[in-house]
């Protein structure tokens, strides 16, 4: 049975591709992986959770996942991730 398709937006906006990748460390993959979208005015974007803002008030990322069943839902990078690799997108 295929899974049900899902829109992502990130701060409101409808996000047409999205990027799995590695982390780069002086150009190298580390084994982390990263999630980027493609802006169309900055062009690709990695997003993450927030966790490391030195100031709360700095803008933060809002993920968001369209249900199956209609409806946003605030996700996390680390969610998205996991529901990736539950599909198969990525291993």
């Amino acid at each position: 049975m295929e899974s049900p398709a899902r829109q992502i937006r990130v701060n409101g906006q409808i996000v047409a591709h999205i990027d799995v990748r590695h982390t780069l460390v002086d150009g190298v993959p580390c084994g982390v992986w990263q999630v980027a979208i493609e802006d169309p005015v900055l062009g690709w974007i990695t997003i993450d959770d927030n966790g490391n803002l030195w100031d709360n008030d700095l803008p933060k990322f809002v993920l968001e996942i369209m249900n199956p069943n209609g409806g946003w839902q605030r996700w996390s990078v680390s969610q998205l991730l996991e529901l990736l690799a539950s599909t198969g997108v990525i291993d």
